[in-house]
């Protein structure tokens, strides 16, 4: 019976826990998920009728820096480098308060980038 006991104990605490199936938070894809999401809200964000002026894009810097620090040292790390400047241009013509269809037209591109990156994941 105590062996009985102590294997269900365990067999509870594997059920628990899990078996490392489950992403790692800081795992590459779950943070290019975040910044996926992030660029769309961005897109849709600038592309509505009540667009305010704010990007929302000061929460996707983390993102995008473990991102990058995860791709390190593999083919897609240039791109991923080159997604970054991309995004560092549309944050900062967005503090510029530009014309919506010309930011518009950098999130789109942003957009493709993300797009390009997600093909080779």
């Amino acid at each position: 019976m105590k062996r009985f006991a102590v294997v269900c104990w365990l067999v509870g605490i594997v059920a628990f826990v899990g078996c490392g199936s489950a992403n790692d938070p800081g795992s590459s894809n779950v943070l290019f998920n975040q910044i996926e999401g992030g660029v769309q809200d961005m897109e849709t964000n600038v592309a509505s009728k009540y667009y305010s002026g704010d990007l929302g894009e000061d929460r996707l810097g983390p993102a995008l820096t473990s991102f990058q620090k995860s791709v390190a040292g593999t083919p897609i790390a240039s791109d991923v480098d080159k997604m970054i400047k991309k995004f560092t241009e549309v944050s900062t013509l967005g503090s510029k308060r530009p014309k919506k269809d010309v930011l518009l037209k950098a999130v789109k591109e942003l957009s493709g980038m993300v797009a390009e990156i997600k093909k080779k994941l």
